[in-house]
């Protein structure tokens, strides 16, 4: 029942956030893509993002299979935060309801999971995207609604991490649990392919 009740707020947690991605693309202008553009290349342009992008893969990875998903997914929630709290007093009124969800969905992951060292690792990782998110609001362009700046620069760094979580699975050694391996003394000899 617990485990039902974990992979049921995951799973709505990640069909609420896919489904909020069309719904801000609807609008189709020039002002968008541009927001999207720099969004996405923000986390791209500085090697040291991408490592460490990519090392929080790696460890999410490391710690098990709730954490792949909900690691990677608190820290993104952090980074958008940050980069909200960074708006301008006008602006930031306009996405209070956004920061609430942000805060909300953060505290569900971390009362979902109660692995030995999530909560330090999303506690330190957070704290770090959440500083990430404020700077980069920096870098947002002033034709650019914040909006489309941090969507593009969470899709960037959750393909990245993504990448690190791939990389990280053989190396986790979860790929053994996932293959069945059969012994070739099982085999019956008729399938026994034998090189003469």
């Amino acid at each position: 029942m617990r485990v039902v009740g974990r992979r049921l707020v995951a799973v709505l947690a990640v069909i609420g956030l896919v489904g909020i991605i069309p719904v801000m693309m609807a609008q189709p202008s020039g002002v968008a893509s541009a927001g999207l553009s720099a969004g996405f290349m923000v986390p791209i342009v500085s090697v040291y993002h991408v490592v460490l992008y990519v090392a929080i893969g790696l460890w999410a990875s490391w710690l098990g299979r709730e954490a792949m998903v909900l690691l990677p997914f608190s820290c993104l929630l952090l980074l958008m935060f940050g980069g909200m709290v960074a708006l301008p007093t006008a602006d930031r009124v306009t996405y209070q309801l956004w920061m609430l969800g942000c805060m909300l969905l953060f505290a569900l992951t971390i009362s979902v999971v109660r692995q030995r060292y999530f909560t330090s690792s999303v506690l330190v990782f957070g704290a770090l995207f959440y500083v990430l998110g404020v700077q980069a609001m920096v870098q947002l362009p002033l034709i650019a609604p914040p909006i489309y700046f941090l969507l593009g620069m969470v899709l960037s760094v959750a393909l990245i991490m993504a990448i690190g979580v791939s990389v990280g699975l053989p190396l986790a050694g979860w790929g053994k649990s996932w293959v069945k391996e059969e012994s070739f003394a099982e085999t019956p000899k008729a399938l026994t392919y034998i090189p003469r």
